[in-house]
């Protein structure tokens, strides 16, 4: 009799009872979408715990078919905006999500705690985002490894025959490999491994620009402050990323911009600190969440340009 196949989902996902106290990213969500965006994203982890245990096929194009399971309290728009938010804030991959595939880094922790605790679990290295060490237990296919040690009990095929034909089994083995990629479902022919090879890790949805919001960020700037930046500077790269590994949005980006612009634009002491270095650097979130106050008249601008701002630089080049 054959064995059960291993077992894919798993039966509950453990959350941080804290999770509406310490994390900065569900704070940003619910300020966003509210809690309808908050019960939008925890059903979709439910569902990738409930269905390979570990992500979720899913695609916009299914916001109408989800948002009708929720019982229709939310539209198909609200979904969608939910998820994109999510992807923003880093509560989704992005990348993986533009190959259907629905899942987190806190998805895949949450069913590792869980999955730890049996064996057989299958998992697909392209989908799988941690690389810590602490795999221990997961099985990684490596699509069609052992193919042919498992059939080297095979007697030998008749040379002229298999000459013949190598370039249509070498098609046929490429497919078969592709086909199982593209479907979502682990190959079966796997090795048991603790760890990932770094050349089968995703590259960080960060590392590839998010959703494009470092060209949107810098095409932003230019247009609202009238500068030039371009987006090949290193520096500014790098700033923009290490605020999007915070949790910042591409509306936080334009906040700041927003306020700075109001603010020194025109002023000529100032002006020239309308730039990424300073904008999004470590007094970021200070500028996102400045006061409001209210526009200078020209004359109350003129004034301000009189004045001596001696400390401006030693202030701001940091």
């Amino acid at each position: 009799m054959a064995g059960r196949p291993p077992r894919e989902s798993i039966d509950y996902s453990g959350w941080d009872v804290n999770v509406f106290e310490n994390d900065p990213k569900i704070d940003k969500l619910l300020m966003s979408q509210g809690c309808k965006g908050f019960v939008i994203y925890f059903y979709l982890c439910q569902k990738a715990y409930g269905s390979t245990g570990y992500y979720y096929s899913w695609r916009y194009d299914d916001c109408a078919t989800t948002a009708k399971k929720l019982g229709g309290v939310v539209g198909a728009d609200t979904v969608g905006d939910t998820v994109r938010f999510c992807v923003q804030v880093g509560l989704f991959d992005g990348k993986l999500l533009e190959a259907g595939i629905l899942t987190s880094r806190g998805i895949q922790r949450r069913f590792r705690e869980v999955a730890k605790t049996r064996t057989g679990n299958i998992i697909n290295p392209d989908y799988w985002l941690l690389n810590d060490g602490n795999n221990a237990g997961l099985n990684f296919c490596t699509q069609n490894s052992n193919f042919a040690e498992r059939n080297t009990h095979l007697p030998p095929r008749n040379a002229n025959f298999q000459a013949g034909n190598s370039t249509k089994v070498k098609e046929s083995k490429v497919k078969i490999k592709n086909k199982n990629t593209l479907s979502g479902k682990p190959d079966r022919a796997c090795v048991k491994t603790n760890r990932l090879d770094e050349s089968e890790k995703p590259d960080d949805p960060i590392a590839v620009d998010n959703g494009g919001i470092r060209g949107k960020v810098m095409d932003y700037l230019n247009k609202t402050c009238g500068t030039r930046f371009r987006l090949s500077s290193k520096t500014t790269v790098s700033l923009i990323d290490a605020r999007l590994k915070e949790g910042y949005t591409l509306d936080d980006f334009i906040k700041v911009i927003d306020n700075k612009c109001r603010d020194w634009r025109d002023r000529s002491e100032m002006a020239r600190y309308l730039r990424p270095q300073t904008l999004f650097g470590s007094k970021f979130e200070a500028y996102l969440n400045q006061p409001q106050v209210r526009e200078l008249s020209k004359a109350d601008k003129a004034l301000m340009d009189t004045l001596n701002y001696e400390f401006v630089g030693d202030y701001f080049d940091e």
